[in-house]
């Protein structure tokens, strides 16, 4: 949820960014989207490697019970 909320506010400065450049409020979807999905790519690797180590752990314990 933290991720997403991140993405959204680097798509809103991506946006904001081209309203510098460009006077058409709708030339910002495209950075919009492009910024979004930047960030979203970037923060679900890093929660992806956080959270690897702690399903590894869950997994030997659940083989352990298992044996």
């Amino acid at each position: 949820m933290i991720n997403l909320i991140l993405s959204i506010l680097a798509g809103a400065a991506g946006w904001g960014l081209s309203l510098l450049f460009f006077d058409s409020v709708w030339a910002g979807i495209i950075p919009f989207f492009i910024f979004f999905i930047a960030a979203m790519i970037v923060l679900n690797r890093i929660t992806s490697q956080k959270v690897m180590p702690i399903f590894k752990k869950a997994q030997e314990m659940a083989m352990n019970l298992q044996s």
